[in-house]
C-alpha cells in the first residue's frame, strides 16, 4: 500500500474564477498549506490523494486494484513530459495542471449499443478469462511504455473501464458504438479493451464528447484492440470537443496473421491535444490502414502521432492523414515506421497532406522511418500548401463564386479520407462537420 500523505487542500474562492490561461491555484500562497515545497511536489501529492480516493471507492476485483497500485508506484516517479521528450517537445503544456481536474462523472457518462452476440462489460464486473485478458493487455502496454506519463496516468487512474468481445467466426452487420461524454464534471479517463476473435468482422465507432465550456476540462482515453487471425476490423474514433478541453488519446492495436484492420481518427478541435496510435503487425499476412482527418480552426492545437511496427514478414501498412487549418490552428503530424531486419516482403507507405486556409495557420509533418530489413518497399510523402489558384479559376469559369469554390475544394480534399469510412451515416456526419468548421469566408 502506498504511503499516505496528509495535507490540507486549498479552497478556491467561488466569487472569482481565474482566467483560463492562469486557471490554477495561487502557488505563491503555499504558506497557507504548511510543508508544501514546490508546484511539482504539490501536484504529485494531489494525484496520490486522488488515486487513494479512487481505490477506496472502487468495487473492482482485487487483481485490478493490485495492477493499479503497481502502475501508480511507477507513475509517481515520472514527470509531465516537456521539451526534453522527443514525442512531446512540440506541444506546450505549461498551463496543464492535472491536480485541477478532480470531478469525475458516474456510469451515466458512458452509453453504447451493440448487436447480438457481442459481449460488453464494465471493468469492475469482469472475472475469469475476461478479467485475465483485460489485465494481460494492460500489463503488456505497461511493460512497453512504462516511461510515458500520460499512458501510466490512464493505466493507474482510469475512471471508466469497458471490455468488448466478439467471438470467433462472428460476422457483424451492425455497428458497435460506445460514447464517453463529459458534461458538468471536469475529468474523465476511460479505457476500452476490445477483443476480436478469429475469422470475425466488426465495425467499431468510439466517440469522445465534451460541450463548449469556459473552464478547462480533461478528457484522456486509452483504447486497446486485439484482432485475431483472419479477422477484419474497421474502427472510427471521433472527437467532439469545446475549445477549453485538454484531450490526450492513446490507441494500441495488435494484429495476428492475415488480419485486416482500418483505423480512422477524427480530430476536429479542442484546446490542446495529442493522439498516439500504435500498431503492431505481429502475424504474417497482416494488413493495417490508418487514416486521419483534422479540420481545425481558432487557436486549436493538435499533435497526431502514428507508429507502425512490422514484427513479421509479408505484412502491409499504409497511413493517410489530411487536415485543413484555419485562423491560428496548429497541427503536427509524426509518422513512425519500424521494420526490423528479421522481416521480409514488407510494403509500407505514409502520406500526410495539409491545406492552409489562412496565413496564420500552421502545419508540420515529421516522417520517421527505421528500416533495417532488405526486400521491403517503403514510401513517404508530405505536402503543406494553400488552395490552388488554378482550381479557383477553373471553378470561377463555371460560374461558382469564390467562397463556394473554396468550400468545394476543402470538401473534396478531406472527402478522400471520409470516403474510406465504411458507414454512410458517419460519412454524412463528417461532411456536415467540415461545413461547420470552415463556414464563412476562408
Amino acid at each position: 500500500m502506498l504511503h499516505r500523505i496528509l495535507f490540507t487542500c486549498l479552497q478556491r474562492e467561488k466569487s472569482s474564477k481565474p482566467e483560463r490561461e492562469n486557471s490554477r491555484w495561487n502557488w505563491k500562497r503555499r504558506d497557507t498549506i504548511g510543508s508544501l515545497q514546490n508546484p511539482e511536489t504539490e501536484t504529485k501529492m494531489f494525484l496520490e490523494t486522488q488515486f487513494e480516493n479512487l481505490l477506496s471507492r472502487s468495487g473492482e476485483p482485487q487483481a485490478l486494484k493490485d495492477f493499479r497500485v503497481k502502475v501508480f508506484a511507477k507513475f509517481r516517479t515520472l514527470k509531465i513530459p516537456g521539451s526534453e521528450n522527443e514525442s512531446w517537445r512540440k506541444i506546450p503544456l505549461s498551463n496543464f495542471h492535472p491536480e485541477e481536474f478532480v470531478e469525475t462523472p458516474g456510469i451515466n457518462a458512458i452509453s453504447w449499443k451493440a448487436p447480438d452476440g457481442v459481449k460488453l462489460q464494465r471493468a469492475d464486473s469482469l472475472s475469469g478469462k475476461e478479467l485475465e485478458f483485460f489485465l494481460n493487455n494492460l500489463e503488456s502496454i505497461f511493460q512497453k511504455r512504462n516511461e510515458e506519463w500520460f499512458t501510466l496516468y490512464s493505466l493507474s487512474s482510469f475512471t471508466h473501464g469497458i471490455y468488448i468481445e466478439v467471438e470467433n467466426d462472428l460476422i457483424l452487420k451492425e455497428e458497435i458504438e460506445i460514447k464517453f461524454r463529459l458534461e458538468k464534471e471536469n475529468k474523465i479517463l476511460p479505457i476500452l479493451v476490445v477483443k476480436i476473435g478469429n475469422h470475425s468482422k466488426a465495425f467499431i465507432a468510439e466517440r469522445y464528447e465534451c460541450p463548449e465550456e469556459k473552464d478547462f476540462k480533461l478528457l484522456q482515453g486509452l483504447t486497446v484492440i486485439y484482432t485475431g487471425a483472419g479477422s477484419r476490423v474497421s474502427y472510427v474514433g471521433i472527437e467532439s470537443f469545446g475549445s477549453s478541453v485538454f484531450h490526450f488519446q492513446n490507441l494500441f492495436s495488435d494484429q495476428k496473421e492475415d488480419s485486416d484492420v482500418k483505423i480512422a481518427k477524427i480530430t476536429p478541435g479542442g484546446y490542446k491535444g495529442k493522439n498516439l496510435i500504435g500498431v503492431e503487425l505481429s502475424g504474417k499476412g497482416a494488413r493495417a490502414r490508418v487514416i486521419g482527418l483534422a479540420p481545425m480552426t481558432g487557436r486549436e492545437f493538435q499533435d497526431s502521432e502514428v507508429k507502425i511496427v512490422h514484427k513479421e514478414s509479408h505484412t502491409e501498412s499504409s497511413i493517410l492523414y489530411r487536415g485543413a487549418f484555419k485562423d491560428k490552428a496548429h497541427h503536427i503530424f509524426t509518422g513512425n515506421l519500424h521494420i526490423p531486419n528479421s522481416c521480409k516482403d514488407v510494403n509500407a507507405i505514409q502520406i500526410n497532406n495539409n491545406l492552409l486556409l489562412g496565413r496564420s495557420a500552421r502545419a508540420e509533418s515529421i516522417p520517421k522511418l527505421e528500416v533495417y530489413a532488405e526486400n521491403v518497399k517503403c514510401e513517404h510523402g508530405a505536402t503543406v500548401g494553400e488552395i490552388d489558384e488554378e482550381q479557383l479559376f477553373y471553378l470561377a469559369s463555371r460560374g461558382i463564386d469564390e467562397d463556394e469554390a473554396r468550400r468545394m475544394i476543402v470538401e473534396g480534399f478531406l472527402g478522400q479520407v471520409i470516403g474510406e469510412i465504411e458507414s454512410d451515416s458517419i460519412q454524412q456526419e463528417l461532411f456536415e462537420l467540415i461545413v461547420y468548421k470552415v463556414e464563412g469566408p476562408i
